[in-house]
């Protein structure tokens, strides 16, 4: 991957995904996240807004491709644009 992908991700332009299995990768996730003074929106902080109980990702836990709308992805970015709390 080039790392010049990244660049809308740190200039807040995009949301990032980050799969993470290990508590190594989890690590360095965090790190990078904060690194960046980029906030992590966790699986957790979706299921509890009204707005995603009908996504996908809420309702079926294994998913690696989905759709999403517009409007969840919106506000997924509105989350992640948030001031990280790290």
């Amino acid at each position: 991957m080039k790392l010049e992908a990244l660049v809308p991700a740190v200039e807040r332009k995009i949301p990032v995904i980050v799969f993470a299995r290990t508590v190594a990768q989890i690590r360095a996730a965090l790190a990078w996240a904060k690194d960046n003074n980029l906030k992590i929106v966790a699986l957790a902080e979706i299921k509890a807004k009204p707005v995603f109980k009908d996504f996908p990702l809420v309702r079926i836990s294994r998913l690696s491709v989905m759709p999403v709308s517009d409007n969840e992805w919106a506000e997924i970015e509105k989350m992640a644009r948030a001031k990280s709390s790290s």
